[in-house]
């Protein structure tokens, strides 16, 4: 009667690889915060640059848009900074290092609000309402 593997290749799509299932690792964590938090960053500021050079009106709509999913970003980028700090707890990696790339992130995520500000108040000069 053959074994596992004497039966032949088989496919395993659903392989988590080197990690059990359920188990974090604290750096995707950090890595997810820092895409999220920065992400609005680039975007906002470039859409209102593009409305200045081309004055495409489509492009108020998009900056309009970019508002609700700036700040749908900022809290995604808040939760996985407090899922890094819990999962490097869990992890024994929880450090001093640890809480400046914390404090890093929310910094990151709270400099949004005021880009978020000057974008509005800046884009509705461009638009001249």
């Amino acid at each position: 009667m053959p074994t596992g593997k004497e039966r032949g290749p088989h496919l395993d799509y659903a392989s988590p690889g080197d990690r059990r299932i359920g188990q974090d690792r604290p750096r995707e964590h950090m890595t997810d915060a820092l895409v999220f938090a920065a992400a609005p960053l680039l975007v906002g500021p470039a859409i209102l640059t593009a409305f200045e050079l081309t004055a495409w009106r489509w492009l108020i709509a998009a900056g309009l848009i970019t508002l609700p999913v700036g700040l749908t970003s900022l809290m995604i980028a808040l939760t996985e900074v407090c899922r890094y700090l819990l999962t490097s707890r869990r992890a024994g990696t929880f450090g001093r290092t640890t809480v400046w790339r914390a404090v890093a992130a929310c910094l990151l995520a709270a400099a949004n609000v005021p880009a978020a500000y000057l974008c509005v108040k800046y884009g509705f000069r461009a638009v001249d309402l």
